[in-house]
């Protein structure tokens, strides 16, 4: 398999915690609940989460994150591009963004300096890890 990627993708472990919900079908904008995922891997393209939902793989819904990164919060638009669900019952996406260039160069910026301060081993507090088990996180009472 060829790996197509045009932008560098950061493993997070751990992973970031943010919050999801669904902004669009097709062409028509609507307004979904908030779900809370793990964010376990970021480019200035993509990105991969855990969830509890099952999602379908659809282009036409897209979907808004909304994350911590540097006391900056971000909120890209993506649509699932690819679904697995792990032996924990959990399910595992990989998203596409649609985003413009200005919030791209941004994501470039921070997930290299994200990656920096990981490699150096800094204790990041800027940023919304989640340090503890998967399946905890999808069972505290927010969900």
């Amino acid at each position: 398999m060829v790996n197509q990627r045009t932008f560098f993708r950061l493993e997070l472990e751990p992973p970031l915690e943010a919050q999801t919900s669904i902004v669009r079908i097709k062409d028509n904008e609507i307004e979904s609940g908030e779900a809370h995922v793990l964010v376990d891997n970021i480019s200035a393209g993509g990105l991969g989460f855990v969830s509890n939902l099952n999602l379908p793989v659809q282009t036409e819904i897209v979907l808004e994150f909304r994350m911590r990164l540097f006391n900056q919060q971000i909120k890209p638009l993506g649509y699932i591009v690819r679904k697995a669900e792990r032996p924990d019952g959990l399910f595992h996406y990989g998203v596409s963004f649609t985003i413009d260039e200005d919030l791209k160069a941004l994501l470039v910026r921070l997930v290299s300096e994200l990656q920096i301060k990981l490699r150096r081993g800094n204790n990041i507090t800027s940023c919304d890890f989640y340090h503890g088990d998967a399946t905890a996180f999808f069972d505290r009472e927010h969900q």
